[in-house]
């Protein structure tokens, strides 16, 4: 249980004589430093941030250590929208289960490798999404994901033989794999 105390204060708990803590708490929230802020406050290029976000490579102990202090010093956080536009990945995966929504639920193994797979992409900075494409519009919907960029790959799991989505996938030459043996008849994709 959390008691009142615990919480952190309102405008309302503030008395109206303290108005330097009261405008602190109803001010519009600051943005969020930029690279270029960054480069500022390190007094480095942008250029030399970036490198220092890129693994470190042709930068100085002495640059990187102050990037780095400066990073940390203003809460900076690299924009993985900016990156996703320089890189064109967005860092998500999708598991598509190609049955009925109610089978997500009912089979134990979908669940078994839903945690393995999320633990596997975590270890490369990836996100797992999870979704079910049992009729046309949905699969639609997953292969316009892939098309704009939303997903870096599909893993589809539960296909089966008469599935148009594996055929769809490898008629478009977008990433995917199937999970298990692929249904008698589906071909095209790695398995």
């Amino acid at each position: 249980m959390v008691s009142g105390h615990d919480l952190p204060p309102t405008e309302h708990d503030i008395p109206e004589t303290d108005s330097s803590a009261r405008q602190e708490l109803t001010a519009k929230p600051r943005k969020p430093p930029t690279i270029r802020d960054v480069a500022a406050e390190a007094g480095v290029s942008r250029a030399t941030v970036s490198r220092v976000l890129n693994g470190g490579k042709w930068v100085s102990p002495s640059a990187a250590k102050a990037v780095e202090e400066a990073m940390t010093r203003m809460r900076y956080v690299a924009s993985h929208s900016a990156r996703s536009l320089n890189t064109r990945r967005s860092g998500a995966v999708a598991l598509v289960v190609t049955q009925r929504r109610d089978h997500l639920f009912e089979d134990p193994s979908l669940s078994v490798l839903t945690r393995e797979l999320m633990t596997r992409l975590a270890e490369y900075q990836r996100t797992l999404f999870v979704t079910v494409a049992a009729d046309e519009a949905s699969r639609k919907s997953v292969i316009q994901q892939m098309r704009s960029g939303l997903l870096d790959g599909l893993i589809l799991a539960s296909t089966q033989g008469d599935d148009p989505l594996p055929e769809a996938l490898a008629a478009a030459d977008l990433p995917a794999v199937l999970c298990g043996e692929p249904p008698e008849g589906a071909s095209g994709l790695p398995h």
